[in-house]
């Protein structure tokens, strides 16, 4: 099996770490199919923050970073929409 490429089962938002965070935090997500992907990030009144991705992207293991230096500490939600599906996590900026 040495060389095989292992491909994710679903599509997830793994972790968002550290959350807390203060400025920056890192997004590891995982596609199990070829599609569609946006991450947004929304405030808790549900106004949309920042569009981090909005790509059309192979199956695997995907990790960004989101640097929230220019925005007001508080909840945030980063959102996750693979194909027909949406994941949601909540992150605590701490400044």
């Amino acid at each position: 099996l040495s060389g095989l490429e292992v491909l994710p089962t679903e599509h997830s938002l793994v972790s968002i770490y550290p959350n807390p965070f203060n400025p920056i935090t890192t997004i590891n997500y995982e596609l199990h199919s070829d599609t569609d992907v946006s991450i947004l990030v929304y405030d808790i009144r549900g106004g949309e923050v920042e569009k981090l991705i909005n790509n059309y992207e192979a199956a695997g293991f995907y990790q960004i970073s989101w640097n929230a230096a220019e925005h007001a500490s508080g909840i945030y939600i980063i959102q996750l929409t693979a194909g027909r599906e949406i994941l949601s996590q909540k992150v605590v900026l701490i400044k």
